[in-house]
C-alpha cells in the first residue's frame, strides 16, 4: 500500500492510508490514479457509481491552489467536516497543506 499512497512511497502518512482505506471501504469507490498537479502539490482520484471526488494534500509545506471556476466548490477535511470555497470572480483559491482534503470533483486538473 505504501508504493500506492505515494509514488515510490516517498509520502506515506498513517492519517492519508487511514483516509484513503475509509474512502475504498466506507464509499465504494475505485482510485483512479495519482498525478503531481504542480510541484509538490498531489492529487488521488476516486469515483463510484454516484460520486467523484479528489483527495488534495502537499508534500512542499503549505500552498495554495487556484482554479479558474465561477461555482462553489465543496469537500471535506480529514475528519469529515465541510469545507465550502467560494470564488472571487472566475478563480478560487484553496490552501492545501500535508493533512489531506477531499474536493467534490472529479479531477482539479480541469480547472488550472
Amino acid at each position: 500500500m505504501q508504493g500506492w499512497v505515494g509514488p515510490g512511497g516517498r509520502s506515506v502518512e498513517s492519517g492519508f492510508i487511514a483516509a484513503a482505506a475509509a474512502c475504498d471501504l466506507i464509499r465504494r469507490v475505485d482510485c483512479l490514479g495519482q498525478e503531481e498537479i504542480k510541484p509538490g502539490l498531489w492529487q488521488t482520484r476516486f469515483a463510484g457509481r454516484s460520486k467523484k471526488f479528489v483527495v488534495l494534500w502537499s508534500e512542499n509545506g503549505d500552498q495554495n491552489l487556484s482554479l479558474k471556476i465561477d461555482d462553489e466548490l465543496n469537500g471535506y477535511d480529514l475528519y469529515g467536516n465541510i469545507r465550502y470555497y467560494k470564488p472571487q470572480g472566475t478563480s478560487l483559491k484553496i490552501p492545501i497543506t500535508s493533512t489531506p482534503i477531499y474536493l467534490n470533483t472529479a479531477d482539479v486538473r480541469n480547472h488550472l
